[in-house]
């Protein structure tokens, strides 16, 4: 069984071409904590992983469908030995981590799922890279996600905003 990073369309590209998953949580840990890379061993779809539909009136979260159909769903796949730290585990030596479990529940995920590295995790240990297709994963091709031109639009706003 695999431990599976899940992802959508919008970092996909960055992933594959940087060659290594970093921390996407950095920002809500003590500045003295580097961020853990997670993982899940779900083997269908990660819940916590969403996203605020920013194109869309009242900013709501995206079900896994819109998802699917608006970004892509994207996943890494990696051996259990490259993120061996479950959360229980990581909770014990990260404390400022315990909250997380109650916000994944009420996303719908489940923290027995969760693993984690301490460490960026590079390309050499990746076993597969899956995109999500008419909701069945198959191998990523490495070809760009398409998006609508709403998508893109929004897309396009909050990378000005972050180059700003």
């Amino acid at each position: 069984m695999l431990l599976w990073h899940y992802t959508h369309g919008a970092n996909i590209i960055a992933l594959v071409k940087s060659g290594v998953i970093l921390s996407d949580v950095e920002n809500v840990l003590p500045e003295d904590e580097k961020g853990p890379v997670w993982f899940s061993k779900n083997q269908e779809w990660e819940q916590t992983v969403k996203k605020t539909a920013i194109w869309k009136p009242d900013f709501p979260l995206m079900t896994f469908t819109e998802l699917v159909k608006e970004l892509g769903a994207y996943r890494i796949g990696v051996k259990p030995s490259t993120a061996p730290i479950s959360y229980r585990e990581l909770v014990k030596l990260r404390p400022s981590t315990a909250g997380l479990a109650k916000l994944g529940k009420e996303y719908g995920g489940n923290p027995r799922d969760w693993f984690v590295s301490l460490e960026p995790v590079p390309r050499e240990k990746w076993v597969a890279v899956q995109v999500c297709k008419n909701f069945r994963w198959v191998g990523y091709d490495g070809s760009p996600p398409v998006f609508s031109p709403q998508v893109k639009l929004a897309l396009a706003a909050r990378e000005c905003l972050i180059a700003a």
